[in-house]
């Protein structure tokens, strides 16, 4: 590419792919630069009166150390003087400061990780997943609360080893968000709970126990709540209507009926029917609201009424939330993302590829075994084309790992051709860095073009340039739940833990129908 031909020599401007700065297209037998960094240097050379010319590295990489004080790439180019600058800004490194000089820095940027969009797929256990699980890495600590580890109420009466972070956690409402990690997380899979579910059941179990003792209690109280019963089991019409055995209201409070008085063995009898009736009336009533289906009864004392309507109550909260977030789920579900962080992406078993002679890529050598890019070096290998780093990210082969600004430029271009985004970016960076133009070492040309390039940013223009090139990336940006290209259809694996239930409840009753016909053969009841 030749700017403005007004010197005797043009600047030798050298070139690599990365969007949205530089990009080799194949244009016959050479490669044509086009990006951000084509509008900037046809700027400069303007201003400077000069033309300039686009060198493209052999060994299409930012520069490799061959042990031997030689390098590779645009930095071979750099450091024999064979290039007056560079048109890719390239990253500030201390390995690359000891063989060139660099501007005044363009952008400050971090790294991300690239890797394929993932897609709602069906799934059996859907309709229990509506709420989601507590990790146990996010338990709450006695700090949390507001209790010392020093203080004689922790050490006398709350500690107790191995169990403080999952008893407490079911007071807790959502310590998904902002969390400290508990001092002592499991050191295996993390256990996941399901907080909301345990505490339906929780909850659920409490009603009943409050529901029976109070029946039980005010019976005793009254004296007059005897189940219509001929002690046969027969509880009387489920409308109401009292049967069988009653307490006369002329007689006194103490008195029972004379079926009762006949023997002791009646009298131990009616009391087991009495709790039996009122484990029914408890367990009918808090099971039917909870599933929105009719009584069989209707509380009629001050006390069962109010802890009944309370039920009724949160038994309609509960199942509204449910099937409204279920519906939610079906509408706009919800996909499972692979990995958000580099740190995440560092305990998966997805293998990585990084652009040759990157500076990340000598971050990754040197690293520590135990740090977070230490832990990346056995999944990562060096490949030069990007377009096929690109690739395979967007197939689902492998990650990638990059500045933010290039994968900006890469998800704007992936949705300006397929309409939709194919790829993700995570959310959590890794490290900064700083970008800018290289130079050989004692350039003469530094100077000048910094004191462009200062314009050029004070003004906003590097900054414009910049958002055109990634004008559609923010439709990328959105979390994949949003970017759903369309309703997916219903599959029958949505159905079979659905099914499953049903056919679970039938087999059930059927069971509960084999007993009573078994029972009713026999003669005992």
């Amino acid at each position: 590419m030749d700017g403005h031909n007004t010197s005797s020599r043009c600047l030798r401007v050298g070139a690599l792919t990365w969007e949205p700065y530089t990009r080799l297209v194949p244009s016959g037998s050479s490669f044509k630069v086009i990006g951000v960094m084509v509008k900037v240097m046809d700027i400069i050379a303007n201003h400077l009166g000069v033309c300039y010319k686009t060198v493209i590295p052999e060994i299409q990489d930012w520069g490799r150390d061959l042990g031997n004080g030689s390098t590779t790439g645009l930095m071979a180019l750099l450091q024999n003087k064979e290039i007056d600058m560079s048109l890719s800004p390239m990253a500030f490194s201390h390995w690359r400061w000891q063989r060139a000089v660099f501007s005044m820095p363009i952008r400050t940027d971090e790294y991300r990780g690239l890797y394929k969009m993932p897609t709602p797929e069906a799934n059996v256990e859907g309709f229990i997943k509506i709420y989601t699980p507590l990790d146990a890495r996010f338990m709450p600590t006695p700090e949390m609360w507001g209790i010392s580890l020093d203080s004689y109420l922790y050490r006398d009466y709350l500690y107790i080893p191995g169990w403080w972070e999952y008893i407490t956690w079911l007071c807790l409402t959502d310590w998904q968000s902002d969390v400290k990690v508990s001092q002592n997380p499991p050191p295996s899979q993390p256990l996941q709970l399901p907080k909301v579910w345990l505490m339906i059941l929780l909850i659920t179990a409490a009603v009943f126990s409050v529901m029976f003792f109070t029946l039980k209690f005010h019976a005793a109280a009254t004296r007059h709540d005897y189940p219509s019963s001929d002690l046969s089991g027969n509880w009387g019409d489920v409308k109401g209507k009292e049967e069988g055995p009653t307490v006369d209201k002329q007689q006194n409070s103490s008195t029972v009926p004379d079926t009762i008085k006949a023997s002791n063995t009646n009298i131990t009898n009616l009391g087991r029917v009495t709790n039996l009736h009122h484990l029914s009336k408890s367990f009918d009533w808090t099971i039917c609201c909870i599933l929105n289906q009719s009584v069989w009864w209707t509380p009629r004392e001050g006390r069962v009424r109010l802890l009944g309507g309370l039920w009724l109550m949160v038994s309609l909260v509960m199942g509204t939330v449910y099937r409204s977030n279920l519906k939610a789920m079906l509408i706009l579900p919800k996909v499972k993302i692979p990995f958000n962080s580099i740190e995440q992406l560092a305990e998966t078993n997805i293998p990585i590829y990084l652009v040759q002679g990157t500076v990340l890529t000598h971050m990754v050598q040197k690293a520590a075994p135990d740090s977070i890019l230490g832990r990346l070096r056995p999944k990562v290998e060096e490949q030069e084309d990007t377009s096929f780093v690109i690739r395979s990210a967007m197939e689902g082969k492998r990650a990638s790992i990059t500045m933010k600004s290039g994968l900006e430029a890469i998800l704007a271009n992936n949705f300006n051709r397929y309409g939709y985004c194919k790829m993700y970016m995570t959310k959590e960076g890794y490290g900064y860095t700083i970008v800018g133009l290289a130079f050989p070492k004692n350039s003469t040309l530094l100077p000048k073009i910094d004191k462009i390039l200062l314009r050029l940013n004070d003004f906003g223009i590097m900054q414009h340039l910049h958002r055109n090139g990634v004008i559609n990336a923010s439709e990328c940006l959105k979390p994949p739940s949003t970017n759903a290209v369309s309703l997916r259809p219903l599959e029958p694996k949505d159905f079979y833990g659905v099914f499953s239930l049903y056919i679970g409840g039938v087999f059930v009753a059927m069971m509960v129908l084999f007993v009573e016909l078994a029972v009713v053969s026999t003669g005992n009841i």
